[in-house]
């Protein structure tokens, strides 16, 4: 049985179990900081083996491992609860792991370890109920983990000798040209292959060492592109006739952010990270309580924004968190904008802006492409404005104007630009559920592998060719237990033209089997594109890239691939389900539209200096009202900086390439178009491709070409036209435009808005007198985010003579803080008596703790919305019982009187075994 624990708020737990992995004491001291008036209530549930390991490293191993697997999932909509059960597991473990007990006297060294792979393994092992003979398996070291092999990039080459180069734009030999080109692909792919490798062991096993081979491959491959980009440059590009190498050397003449100086790379790196860790450390405080503030943005508000239908709690969170981080963050984005410029600049444009124009080349203009597909979508859009308007003037009637914009805090997102939250309250029909397609896999015995080898049918059934070995061999779908893995799903190239992999942690679901047709998707475009010159060997551009992986996944998705391929037994497409369908669809995809669209407009403006530091937050709202008929809920000015709120503004990842404004509306456009090649005339949303043979050849005809052509021509090869256009999108919604604009009608909405920029109602007015109420005291623009200011606490041994308060149960002398009658200072808490004498520690009995929950209905509980507020409208609170699964000697110690051994048997699972003496 893997470790699980619950506690109420996530940020605690993230400080705690960050403590444990990197040693910081100061990350502990901000869990501890919320002891005195918050501890209440543990909920935790713990798995420890019953033989301890002899190796206190790998017990604190075993507290990283389950928190750092189970911190995702933890809720935090309850007071921040933890109690001396927390602190003593995680100080007994930092202090096992240190080679010194308390009082000062040295512990026997423990038994060595082979290897930090057998510790892996065993914690894998032991956290699966599997835990064997600890003992003996300490001895083994035959576990299979990646490894960087290849060693470093040979230098030797003249290639690498920058002593022979000439001056820019002063070589007109087109033969010399292509000869650079050659021995640019030749050293590519080694620089190339091995930092794939590289980055590959590092994200599938996540060591010292691999980071230390990646950021090593790092600087090789930024050498790399210095000198390459310094060779190109040589060479005129008017005395070169080839097409294809002009542009190849174009390409590898532009240095990006590594054609600053050094110093002013480094300013500009220092920037950015200054902006990261703004957002990183941006929390808010709980409300009428003051700094330390310890919800952070994930998942804490944005779980309270998706899921709270308080207006009172969403009004707060919205806007604590941009006082929290836009005005930390502005003169750091102010200098970054200016650096960015300074880039662009020395790449020979004109503004930033045209960084990211550059990847949509010289037929396309970005920002009138933008316009283009914010006109064509936007009927689709005011409908769906309108409904949901609507829905929510129902539940927030005194908020809304029943013709205006929509308050930003209302829509179930921090940056109101993904409505997906609001489907629950709002499905057109709330009661066809969607099809359980989860219970056909599980009932058809499909496993992960299934799942893999059903999407390769897909592809061979197009007149794709079979995966190569490579891939089946290295490739990862399921998450190794002997090793840290990020999961983030990906599919490799490794420059060679034979080794394509795919990770993921792969579960058998409907959704991961979408995902794997993306990944998928893309490996058969890497394989397409192997033959092209390696720096061709890349989609034609981010917005194809996402197009083609979508449109694919969008077929799937229709009930008549589902049943083509055996997974559906019969064919219901209920027009009912159809509507639902689309409309989750349109929350996620074309909700998005307008804010991409004004975010990229609003950045590029900043770039080009149409707007500045005096006006750029009014300009935001300007944009949001006119773009996206939103508003903000409260006043803001010019000291505010709400557009850094957003994490790819932050982070200047612009919408037209990252979360794809283009992709998602070409998406169609490559789905029409693969429909027309094989025939296809019914409704769009019901299209797929198995068996296509002719989609398939189109599809390879494009995906051959990499970025050897420009990304309209292939475009036209796969929709038929180089125009960007929503007229796919809008068909493929068909049927729920209708459906939109026939309820619309039937409940006399508005379609559109009318702008209310300066007009805020009564109830608005009186929401936000109420709210400031609740901001902590002092400057929450200051405060907010900080929790680093400790001076006024002590823990146990540590000087309180100047007033501190003394935390882990611990109480002030007038010199120290010390601990209670019958309990010793333990490191940073007090515990009733030695640990290592009650079962902790090399030797001593294992021990166990869970806790079960009953649920209770209290006064407290119906009388307090805020401290528990269901989106239901029910309210309960949880009362967690200690289940006394000690050794007796340890529960004799630590276990309540009043816990039975008979109601913990009853309500264990029988996977434990109960080692109960408490009578």
């Amino acid at each position: 049985m893997p470790f699980s624990f619950t506690v109420g708020r996530l940020s605690i737990v993230k400080h705690c179990l960050w403590a444990v992995a990197i040693d910081s004491f100061e990350s502990f001291k901000r869990c501890l900081v919320m002891n005195a008036s918050l501890c209440r209530s543990v909920t935790m549930k713990a798995l420890i083996a019953k033989r301890s390991f002899e190796n206190g490293v790998v017990e604190k191993k075993v507290i990283i491992y389950f928190c750092k697997q189970q911190s995702a999932a933890i809720p935090s909509h309850s007071q921040i609860i933890f109690t001396n059960g927390c602190w003593l597991l995680l100080n007994v473990f930092i202090t096992l792991s240190s080679s010194q007990r308390p009082d000062g006297t040295t512990r026997a060294p423990p038994q060595a370890i082979a290897s930090e792979n057998v510790v892996n393994e065993l914690i894998s092992r032991l956290l699966s109920g599997n835990g064997g003979d600890i003992s003996s398996d300490l001895q083994q070291n035959s576990i299979n983990i990646p490894t960087v092999n290849g060693g470093t990039v040979n230098r030797d080459d003249p290639y690498w000798n920058a002593s022979d180069i000439l001056e820019p734009n002063s070589v007109n030999d087109e033969t010399a040209a292509l000869k650079f080109l050659v021995d640019y692909d030749k050293q590519a792919e080694e620089v190339f292959s091995k930092s794939a490798e590289a980055g590959w062991c590092f994200l599938t096993n996540m060591t010292a060492n691999t980071r230390k081979e990646l950021a090593e491959m790092d600087k090789t491959v930024v050498e790399f592109l210095h000198i390459s980009a310094k060779r190109a440059k040589q060479f005129n590009l008017n005395s070169i006739h080839n097409k294809k190498a002009k542009k190849q050397i174009k390409n590898l003449s532009q240095e990006g952010i590594y054609v600053l100086p050094e110093k002013k790379l480094e300013q500009f790196i220092s920037v950015q990270a200054k902006i990261n860790q703004v957002f990183a450390d941006g929390t808010v405080c709980e409300p009428s309580r003051p700094p330390p503030c310890t919800m952070p943005l994930e998942p804490d508000l944005q779980r309270i924004m998706a899921t709270s239908r308080d207006v009172n709690e969403l009004y707060y969170v919205w806007l604590a968190w941009r006082n929290a981080v836009g005005p930390p963050m502005k003169q750091s984005y102010l200098e970054m904008v200016d650096l960015f410029n300074e880039i662009a600049k020395l790449n020979g444009l004109k503004h930033g802006g045209e960084i990211w124009q550059n990847t949509y080349g010289e037929k396309v203009n970005l920002i009138n492409l933008l316009e283009k597909i914010y006109d064509e979508v936007r009927p689709l859009y005011d409908q769906l404005h309108a409904y949901i308007r609507n829905q929510l003037r129902k539940r927030y009637a005194s908020f809304m104007h029943q013709d205006g914009q929509i308050p930003a805090h209302l829509l179930g997102d921090m940056s109101g630009s993904n409505w997906i939250n609001l489907y629950p309250d709002s499905v057109p029909y709330p009661e066809h559920h969607p099809l359980d397609v989860n219970y056909h896999l599980k009932s058809l015995n499909y496993t992960v592998e299934k799942m893999v080898r059903t999407a390769e049918k897909l592809f061979t059934s197009m007149g794709f060719g079979r995966l190569p070995k490579s891939f089946w061999d290295y490739s990862i779908f399921v998450r190794p237990n002997d090793r840290d893995m990020v999961c983030y799903p990906a599919a490799f190239d490794f420059k060679n033209q034979k080794d394509f992999r795919i990770k993921m942690c792969a579960q058998v679901t409907w959704e991961d089997f979408i995902q794997l047709i993306r990944q998928m998707t893309s490996t058969y475009y890497q394989i397409a594109y192997k033959e092209q010159p390696i720096s061709f060997r890349e989609a034609a551009n981010p917005a194809i890239s996402y197009a083609l992986t979508n449109a694919l996944a969008l077929s799937v998705s229709s009930e008549d691939f589902m049943h083509s391929v055996g997974i559906l037994p019969d064919l219901e497409n209920s027009q009912e389900k159809t509507i639902n369908y689309l409309y989750n669809i349109a929350l996620r995809e074309v909700a998005f539209i307008p804010y991409g669209v004004l975010a990229d407009k609003w950045r590029w403006s900043l770039f080009s200096g149409d707007i500045d530091a005096t006006n750029m937050n009014e300009k935001w709202w300007e944009y949001r009202m006119k773009y996206q008929g939103v508003k903000s809920p409260a006043r803001r000015d010019s000291n505010d900086f709400d557009p850094g709120s957003n994490y790819q503004i932050a982070q200047n990842l612009p919408f037209s390439r990252q979360v794809n404004v283009i992709g998602y509306v070409i998406q169609f456009q490559v789905l029409k178009g693969l429909c027309s090649a094989i025939g296809y005339q019914g409704p769009l949303h019901r299209c797929h491709f198995f068996e296509g043979k002719l989609a398939g050849e189109k599809l390879i005809s494009a995906m051959k070409l990499g970025a050897s052509e420009d990304w309209t021509d292939v475009l036209k090869i796969l929709s038929g036209s180089e125009e960007i256009s929503g007229a796919a999108m809008m068909e493929y919604m068909e049927p729920l435009i209708q459906w939109l604009v026939k309820t619309n009608a039937e409940t006399g909405e508005t379609i559109g808005w009318n702008e209310y920029p300066d007009q805020f109602n009564e109830a608005e007015i009186t929401l936000a007198k109420n709210i400031s109420k609740k901001l902590p005291v002092g400057d929450i623009k200051n405060n907010a985010h900080s929790v680093s200011d400790l001076e006024g606490i002590a823990f146990p041994g540590e000087d309180c003579s100047q007033g501190q308060q003394c935390l882990a149960d611990s109480t002030c002398n007038g010199t120290v803080c010390v601990c209670p009658p019958n309990s010793v200072p333990w490191y940073q808490t007090c515990l009733p008596n030695d640990p290592t004498m009650v079962g902790f520690g090399p030797g001593g009995e294992g021990f166990q703790l869970d806790l079960i929950k009953e649920e209770l209905v209290t006064e407290e509980s119906t009388s307090s919305q805020e401290e528990s507020n269901d989106i239901n409208g029910s309210t309960s609170s949880m009362q967690w019982k200690w289940l006394s699964i000690f050794s007796a000697s340890v529960a004799e110690k630590y276990l309540p009187a009043d816990t039975g051994c008979s109601y913990a048997t009853e309500q264990l699972s029988d996977d434990f075994s109960l080692y109960c003496n408490h009578q």
